[in-house]
């Protein structure tokens, strides 16, 4: 879906964790899509507190993400948020409805 609205011109931001599975994403990789993007999309990677309960119990836990949330969202027109059951889609929705965002949850 980002990488469709990218082609078609809309400005597309990802907030996601930098939880890669059982490891986490390589700092080289995130520093490099950080600079470059991906495909047109514009990805910012926050780092989970624990890898191990990300990867595990699927509790995810960016400590930064929380304090960002709502700032990363000031201007967009939408918001799509990913994982009806996550602390990440709690802050997510809270952080659209405080600022009068629409959102998509799938």
């Amino acid at each position: 879906m980002a990488q469709t609205l990218a082609h078609r011109g809309h400005d597309v931001v990802v907030l996601t964790t930098d939880t890669g599975g059982e490891e986490r994403i390589p700092n080289e990789v995130i520093e490099r899509i950080h600079n470059n993007g991906l495909d047109g999309i514009r990805i910012l990677f926050y780092r989970n507190l624990s890898n191990a309960l990300a990867y595990r119990h699927r509790l995810f836990f960016p400590t930064r993400f929380f304090r960002e949330v709502r700032a990363q969202m000031k201007g967009v027109e939408i918001v799509h948020i990913h994982d009806l059951r996550s602390l990440l889609s709690v802050a997510s929705h809270r952080a659209a409805r405080t600022l009068g965002i629409p959102y998509v949850l799938s």
